[in-house]
């Protein structure tokens, strides 16, 4: 029997971090359907992420509101090159506005 392929991405100390805090443990618990859409960039991770940050009322460096919050993340994608042209779906390299 042919041994089964693994593949481990090392990025923090275990010993250094918290379980919930710990980048290698987060996408465990995520729909494999969800997690095989964002690895083959069908689904834009950082606009996901942007989106919940201005749910939390998260600008880039902690509490600011939720109105602030999306002002600043689409002020951050304009000024970085990453903000989608109004209208234009096609590009999922881009990030569309938050409204």
């Amino acid at each position: 029997m042919k041994n089964k392929t693994t593949y481990s991405l090392t990025m923090s100390n275990p010993n250094e971090i918290s379980d919930a805090k710990n980048p290698e443990l987060q996408f465990q618990s995520m729909d494999c359907e969800m997690l095989s859409k964002f690895a083959k960039g069908e689904l834009n991770a950082q606009a996901w992420i942007q989106a919940e940050m201005i749910n939390r009322g998260q600008g880039l460096d902690g509490w600011v509101g939720f109105d602030e919050a999306k002002d600043e993340w689409n002020t951050y994608n304009r000024e970085n090159g990453l903000l989608q042209k109004e209208g234009c779906t096609g590009d999922t390299n881009k990030i569309a506005k938050h409204i």
